[in-house]
């Protein structure tokens, strides 16, 4: 048993260091890895699918294009000068720590829809050291609509009474237990993820998948802060709005973050959460305080200013 155990370790190992360097994690070119179950069900986001607040994050001196999401703010920002999005820390950072300058994100994918980032709350600024603190809310330096429905943070049980009912509009982030999302999806609930190819447009989603219960054996058992999920995914991915669609609401239940074991890009492998499990970071309390911080520390003069990182997670210094 313990010379299984050791060697699965080393593939492990072996196998998310060719994870991050498809990611873009690392410098050596290598092969594009990602994990794919089943049947391969991504295809090309359309006008209907009502995914407009989806986009990529671009920075300075580096092709990478991580996937990012607009959210639902409450009603009192609705006279706002900004916007805020939720995405990984690596969109950012680097494993060791480096910060990218100059970033911008881009609605839809599209380079003419760019906004300057201009404040920064991340999780943690080495993402290569802990994947379930991965996450980041960012705020834009202007706005990019001029009206939207504006929901409340949803911070308990989304089937509340004052919960908002939505069509079309940005997610809300919400905190939904794996049970409430059983629950949900038994009464017409659907999942789906929204990300791209690489560092290629056009953005893509995945649907009729979702978080998977973890049992015995399986990865992130113990840890409450991530879901493991089956949506199909490779680089390019990484920041993806995971969302819940249900009765009319869209909430974003989770930042799709990286794959365990994952192949040489192809399609057929079951999902096995003792070996290949796709993962997303769940929102928690931490993300709702941050996404509060960023919207309350709105003092930037200009919407150019330059991105910033806000010097404690809880905000004192923003």
């Amino acid at each position: 048993m313990g010379a299984y155990t050791d060697g699965r370790r080393r593939l492990t190992r072996y196998l998310h260091r060719f994870t991050l360097a498809g990611l873009g994690l690392m410098s050596t070119p290598v092969l594009t890895f990602g994990n794919v179950f089943e049947t391969d069900d991504r295809r090309p986001v359309t006008k209907e699918d009502q995914l407009d607040f989806v986009g990529v994050i671009a920075c300075q001196n580096t092709g990478r294009l991580p996937t990012a999401s607009l959210i639902a703010l409450p009603d009192r920002y609705r006279e706002r000068t900004f916007e805020i999005l939720l995405t990984v820390a690596h969109a950012f950072y680097t494993p060791q720590g480096k910060m990218w300058n100059d970033c911008h994100f881009q609605k839809e994918g599209e380079p003419t829809k760019a906004a300057p980032i201009t404040g920064l709350i991340v999780g943690t600024t080495t993402p290569g050291q802990g994947w379930s603190e991965d996450w980041a809310v960012a705020r834009i330096g202007t706005r990019m609509t001029d009206h939207e429905p504006t929901p409340q943070l949803t911070s308990s049980h989304p089937n509340l009474p004052h919960a908002p009912r939505l069509s079309s509009a940005r997610p809300s982030p919400a905190i939904v237990r794996f049970e409430e999302l059983m629950a949900m999806r038994r009464t017409g609930g659907t999942v789906l993820l929204v990300g791209h190819n690489g560092e290629q447009m056009p953005l893509l989603l995945s649907s009729d998948c979702g978080p998977r219960r973890k049992t015995s054996g399986h990865y992130n058992l113990q840890d409450n802060r991530v879901f493991n999920h089956d949506c199909d995914m490779m680089a390019g991915w990484s920041g993806g709005p995971l969302l819940l669609r249900h009765q009319g609401k869209t909430l974003l239940i989770g930042i799709n973050a990286t794959e365990y074991n994952s192949v040489v890009h192809q399609q057929g492998w079951p999902f096995d959460g003792r070996f290949n499990p796709n993962t997303a970071i769940r929102i928690n309390q931490e993300i709702l305080k941050a996404i509060e911080t960023l919207a309350d520390n709105d003092n930037q003069p200009t919407p150019q200013a330059p991105l910033r990182l806000c010097e404690s997670r809880n905000g004192t210094t923003c």
